[in-house]
């Protein structure tokens, strides 16, 4: 008698009856170990497949290999562990008022890497080295445009969701900052 009404309780939460609650449990909150899957996971996407893409067709293959093998399984990852966004990735909204100084810091540093790089190839051709041009320089403003959006925006927006939205609260969880690393 007690197993029939087990079932017909079962069945009542089944069929989504007020005052019978779900045999579901929750999502489990994303450790350190469910982390490192996914970088291991992306890591090994994008030697296998990244690589290929990219060797296509440059632009192309960067599109692909941030959205479809970097953005997509950290949101992925966010959905399996049922994660609340803004509070786990900590995605506040960008302060308009420090629009204009991430731009001077974004082309000052752009400066000094290219200084820096200049530096670097001038000194290595001194001792033999010859350049190998892998991504052709672009030649029109649209081709520039691209590269910026594709190597700064998407790069930097795909980088972000997956080692501060997923990866580092992770971590955190196990008491590593980033002051141990």
């Amino acid at each position: 008698m007690d197993n029939n009404r087990q079932e017909s309780e079962s069945q009542q939460a089944d069929q989504g009856i007020p005052g019978h609650e779900l045999n579901r449990k929750p999502p489990a909150k994303p450790d350190l170990k469910a982390a490192m899957r996914l970088y291991l996971g992306i890591f090994v996407l994008l030697i296998l497949i990244g690589s290929v893409v990219q060797v296509m067709h440059f632009e192309i293959g960067m599109i692909i290999t941030q959205v479809f093998l970097i953005l997509l399984p950290a949101i992925w990852f966010w959905k399996r562990h049922g994660v609340d966004k803004v509070k786990f990735a900590r995605l506040y909204p960008l302060k308009v008022n420090l629009v204009p100084t991430i731009l001077v810091l974004a082309g000052v540093m752009w400066i000094i890497n290219m200084i820096f790089a200049v530096g670097l190839v001038t000194g290595l051709m001194e001792i033999g080295y010859e350049p190998i041009v892998v991504i052709e320089p672009p030649q029109t403003i649209m081709q520039y445009l691209g590269y910026v959006l594709v190597l700064s925006v998407f790069a930097g927006i795909c980088e972000e969701v997956l080692f501060r939205g997923a990866i580092m609260p992770s971590m955190e969880e196990r008491g590593i900052t980033g002051n141990c690393l």
